[in-house]
């Protein structure tokens, strides 16, 4: 079972879809993170950032909440 599905990424997108906000919805991922932020401004973001300590940030990517969903991302509890 991948770490994504351990820690209830499934059950984070069905609470997102009951809630009615619709898969077309813009926000920002980067490839080697976990989580689906609102902005670069999301504390969340900011937080994952400031812990990184080797090698370069990663420049996030604009995507739909479809496209995160189907790169197995999470939905962010700061922004969301």
């Amino acid at each position: 079972m991948p770490h994504d599905e351990a820690v209830g990424v499934p059950y984070q997108w069905e609470r997102w879809l009951s809630f009615g906000r619709p898969m077309s919805t813009c926000g920002i991922v980067t490839t080697l993170g976990r989580t689906f932020h609102s902005t670069e401004t999301c504390s969340g973001f900011l937080r994952g950032r400031k812990y990184l300590t080797e090698g370069e940030l990663e420049t996030p990517q604009n995507v739909t909440a479809a496209e995160a969903y189907e790169r197995h991302k999470g939905l962010c509890g700061k922004c969301w």
